[in-house]
C-alpha cells in the first residue's frame, strides 16, 4: 500500500529526526527547511533513518558491526542526538544509560567502545578521519578518547 503524507510546522531539527528514525527503514522522507523568506531550503530525500549515515561513517572509519562498541556508539549517538547535554559527563550520564538499555556494566560500555575506537585509529579511512577530526586530535597522543571520538561524530553529523 503506497501512502503519502505531509506535515507542515515548525519542528527543531533533533525532534523531527528522532521521528524518522522510529519509523521503519522502507519509509521514504523527502524533508525541507523553509527560510525567514518562505523559500524551500535544503531539500533532502532519505530513503532510511539517519542511522544509516551513521552506520556509513563507522563502518568508514574502519568499525565493524562485529564489534561490541558498534552498537553502543550507534546508541550513544542516539541518545547524544536527543541530549547534547549527555557528552558533557559521559561517564556518570551517558555510559550508565548505556549500560542500563543493553544490561551490562558502564566500564563494559567504556572499555568495548574505547577498542571499536582503536581498531578504527588503526584500520579505518585516512581522509575520513581527517575530515572527521582534523587537528583536533594531537598525533603524538594517538587515538581520541571516547568523549573527543562521540563529540566529534556527532558535530559531524550536526547534532
Amino acid at each position: 500500500m503506497n501512502q503519502n503524507f505531509a506535515i507542515l510546522g515548525m519542528f527543531d531539527r533533533n525532534t523531527i529526526m528522532s521521528v524518522i528514525d522510529q519509523q521503519p527503514a522502507t519509509y521514504k522522507f523527502i524533508l525541507a527547511a523553509v527560510n525567514a523568506e518562505g523559500k524551500a531550503e535544503g531539500l533532502t530525500q532519505q530513503s532510511a533513518p539517519v542511522m544509516n549515515r551513521e552506520k556509513e561513517i563507522l563502518n568508514n572509519l574502519g568499525i565493524r558491526c562485529n564489534l561490541l562498541g558498534y552498537n553502543y556508539i550507534l546508541d550513544a549517538l542516539k541518545l547524544v542526538r536527543k541530549d547534547q547535554d549527555s557528552l558533557k559527563n559521559i561517564t556518570k550520564e551517558l555510559y550508565p544509560e548505556l549500560a542500563r538499555m543493553h544490561k551490562t556494566q558502564p566500564c563494559n560500555i567504556e572499555r568495548a567502545i574505547r577498542h571499536a575506537i582503536e581498531h578504527a585509529w588503526n584500520m579505518g579511512n585516512i581522509e575520513l578521519k581527517n575530515e572527521i577530526f582534523g587537528y583536533t586530535v594531537n598525533p603524538e597522543k594517538g587515538r581520541p578518547s571516547n568523549g573527543e571520538f562521540l563529540a566529534a561524530i556527532a558535530h559531524y553529523l550536526n547534532y
